[in-house]
């Protein structure tokens, strides 16, 4: 994985990631409200204290500016791994 990987501000490239059925599990995880400050580093470090490791990790980035769009979205090696993440960190409000 390689700091800076981003996707440009375009339909395509949310769409892939998009859930077809919110109740379909799925390894890609979309992480929301980050500030514009995060970087990679930040979310690995939540992750590692989890003992997670992901298999990828993408910041959206707007395409004409690449400013920040304060989501990213994270891949896992595993089913199991995304599912964990959700169990360990989703708080109800």
């Amino acid at each position: 994985m390689e700091e800076g990987q981003y996707f440009e501000d375009d339909e395509d490239s949310y769409d892939q990631y998009r859930w077809r059925d919110e109740e379909t599990p799925n390894s890609t995880i979309m992480l929301r409200g980050l500030s514009p400050e995060t970087h990679e580093h930040d979310i690995m470090g939540i992750l590692a204290r989890h003992q997670l490791n992901p298999k990828d990790i993408r910041f959206l980035r707007h395409k004409d500016t690449g400013a920040p769009r304060g989501f990213a979205f994270v891949e896992f090696s595993s089913l199991e791994d995304s599912m964990r993440w959700m169990r360990e960190t989703q708080v109800l409000s």
